[in-house]
């Protein structure tokens, strides 16, 4: 879009950049609007088919609006540009607009809604693998117990027996002397007998060496069954330790069951275009929580969603290959209006989930209550509204001592009825948006982050365009930087996670703050990159006396901007994971969606809180009869300045934010 508007309409960068930078700004916006709409009026299903109705006719707009469709003449030039053309392109961007923020607003939400069932049947199925696991253990103790009974009875007698061998063999220095003759007369009394008898004598000891055999066979049975038993004594204890190895894996599911109960993580792909959206506003059922504190469900890498993120990549780096911009514009508007058909031919078989009012109200509630009760004095606590939900030993429940003057909403005349109104409003409804209250002036520091991650989008899009894209004999689309961006996005934040977990000694309560901290040193040092690469840029367009032409390609490697959008895409990613993170910990279930509708708002906000400071800067730059930093293209521009003036911005902005982190009193973090 920069491009177009700069070499087609043939505006200055500073008012391209500012009409992408309001567009990308008021879209957040609209998206906490829409959001309130969903959830009391409209529900996810007509708030998604309204959005996508939009945005395909903003997508048909923008195609129409090219000089080559309706324009005086057929050429891509600024004089082909009628007043037909601007009022299509004009219409078209609050439509995309309107499109984007619906889906922003329900898009996550509705995916969450139809897997639910996924979700909840694998849980339950993970539960039953470990009841069953948790049976068989039972099972192997009362086998093992059967088998050790008769064991140990068996060795207690062969024992007893032994005992009582011992007991009844004489002692040989007991036996006297007469006993000794006595033994040698019936010796000589038998000894006749038997020289007369060797054959009976013979057979005796046959008789005897036999039975012993036998008896010897018998015992050797016994002892292979004994060894067989103790085998399979020792494979019951091996499959018992197994079974309770188990257990403590369904004590584990058991947990990860009733935290499924609470909350489904975000349903949503990051940062592909128009499926970007916020987590899920309702209570859904969670599967797991990932390390570093963002939870996360394990998706199953589906055909769809396979085809959604090929089709967003593919479409992103192939698109600008295609030199007409009517066809440009046209391939996503009716990939667009593709989807919005296939869409609704499925329509009757969505699962719907019905009204219950939305969570942002809450904070305006509290407000309006407290206000209508201005000149009323705090009661007791006694005297206070508490609804079913309130616990008296949670301390989220517990009134605090900070802005107290919102306690007001919550008391309770004699007379007024217990029902939520804009008027009386609960305890933890009060303290809820009191903990909210005392985030803002961390999150307010987002802003200066939002400035600075709209340079992506613009100015460096602009520099990058009318640069060398050669990378030997190949020419490069600039198109593949935003995939580096992404790449970036993904990667960093799982390094820095690893880095906080491993390698930096501090309590799992601060990592988030960390996170958000890191962003912000990665912001200046982009902004640094940046000033440097554009003053040596600047220094080749000077040398090759390029200032007036603007349409000349700059020998210079386009290359050499790859740091400055890798670092924008780590500042991207690792500020979003530390916001949502600080927001999970720090906040009450009840504000976590209304605060990050804030913190994409402020994020927006910094959008368009670009186009006021290139305003001011180059007014502030004027002075002294010096030329404005601001000129009509990027070549006559001195871009290097004014990123080395974000840089200093975005250095307050940390020394600000570390004081309000440093001051803020921090609770035991839930996700680690």
């Amino acid at each position: 879009m920069m491009n177009y508007l700069t070499d087609v309409w043939n505006l200055s960068v500073t008012h391209a950049a500012g009409i992408i930078n309001i567009f990308n700004g008021i879209t957040p916006a609209l998206a906490i609007v829409f959001a309130f709409f969903a959830d009391t009026f409209l529900g996810d299903f007509y708030m998604l088919v309204f959005s996508c109705i939009a945005y395909s006719i903003g997508l048909g707009f923008l195609s129409l609006s090219t000089p080559t469709v309706f324009g005086p003449c057929r050429q891509y030039k600024e004089e082909c540009i009628g007043h037909t053309q601007k009022v299509l392109f004009f219409t078209a961007l609050p439509l995309i607009a309107v499109g984007q923020a619906g889906q922003h607003a329900s898009l996550a939400s509705f995916i969450g809604l139809q897997n639910d069932d996924e979700v909840v049947a694998a849980v339950e199925a993970r539960q039953r693998k470990a009841v069953a696991k948790a049976q068989r253990k039972a099972e192997a103790e009362n086998a093992a117990e059967a088998l050790i009974e008769p064991i140990a009875r068996r060795e207690a007698i062969a024992k007893a027996r032994r005992e009582a061998e011992a007991e009844a063999e004489p002692e040989p220095e007991a036996a006297t002397e007469a006993q000794h003759e006595a033994a040698d007369e019936d010796r000589a009394k038998v000894e006749p007998s038997i020289s007369l008898m060797p054959d009976v004598i013979v057979s005796i000891e046959q008789a005897g060496q036999l039975a012993s055999l036998e008896s010897f066979t018998g015992l050797q049975n016994e002892a292979e069954a004994a060894s067989d038993s103790i085998e399979s004594f020792t494979g019951l204890q091996n499959e018992a330790e197994a079974a309770s190895d188990s257990l403590e894996s369904f004590t584990g599911l058991q947990n990860e069951a009733e935290a499924a109960s609470e909350v489904i993580a975000d349903v949503q792909i990051d940062r592909l275009v128009m499926f970007e959206g916020p987590p899920i506003r309702r209570k859904r059922k969670a599967t797991r929580v990932k390390d570093g504190g963002e939870a996360e469900p394990r998706i199953s890498i589906t055909l769809p969603k396979m085809i959604v993120v090929l089709v967003t990549i593919g479409g992103g780096i192939a698109l600008p290959y295609i030199k007409p911009w009517s066809i440009r514009f046209g391939i996503p508007a009716i990939c667009a209006t593709t989807a919005t058909v296939l869409f609704l031919t499925g329509s009757k078989k969505y699962k719907r989930h019905r009204l219950q009012g939305s969570p942002l109200t809450i904070p305006l509630r509290v407000f309006v209550a407290a206000a209508t009760k201005h000149f009323q004095q705090v009661t007791s606590f006694k005297k206070t509204y508490r609804s079913d939900d309130d616990d008296d030993d949670d301390n989220d429940a517990r009134t605090t001592k900070s802005l107290r003057c919102l306690g007001k909403a919550a008391i309770k005349y004699p007379d007024q009825a217990l029902s939520k109104s804009w008027t009386l409003c609960s305890v933890r409804e009060v303290e809820d948006t009191n903990t909210g209250l005392r985030l803002v002036p961390m999150l307010l520091t987002v802003v200066v982050t939002g400035l600075m991650l709209s340079l992506g989008n613009t100015y460096f899009l602009e520099q990058a365009n009318h640069m060398d894209h050669k990378l030997g004999s190949i020419k490069i689309n600039i198109s593949i930087f935003l995939l580096f961006h992404m790449i970036s996005y993904r990667i960093s934040k799982r390094i820095l996670n690893a880095l906080l977990v491993n390698c930096v000694p501090i309590p799992k309560r601060y990592y988030a703050p960390t996170r958000i901290g890191v962003g912000m040193v990665l912001s200046v040092l982009c902004c640094v990159t940046a000033a440097t690469v554009e003053t040596r840029r600047l220094h080749v367009i000077r040398n090759h006396g390029l200032l007036d032409k603007s349409n000349v390609s700059i020998p210079m490697s386009v290359f050499s901007m790859l740091p400055q959008f890798l670092l924008l895409g780590a500042v991207d990613g690792i500020t979003n994971s530390g916001i949502k993170s600080f927001l999970r910990d720090e906040v009450p279930a009840s504000m976590h969606m209304s605060l990050l509708y804030f913190q994409r708002f402020l994020l927006g906000l910094g959008n368009m809180a670009s186009v006021l400071s290139v305003y001011v800067v180059g007014k502030v730059s004027e002075r002294n009869n010096n030329p404005n930093w601001f000129q009509h293209t990027s070549n006559t521009s001195r871009l290097d300045r004014y990123y080395w003036t974000l840089s200093g911005l975005g250095t307050v902005n940390l020394v600000i934010y570390a004081i309000f982190a440093y001051l803020y009193k921090y609770k035991e973090s839930r996700t680690g």
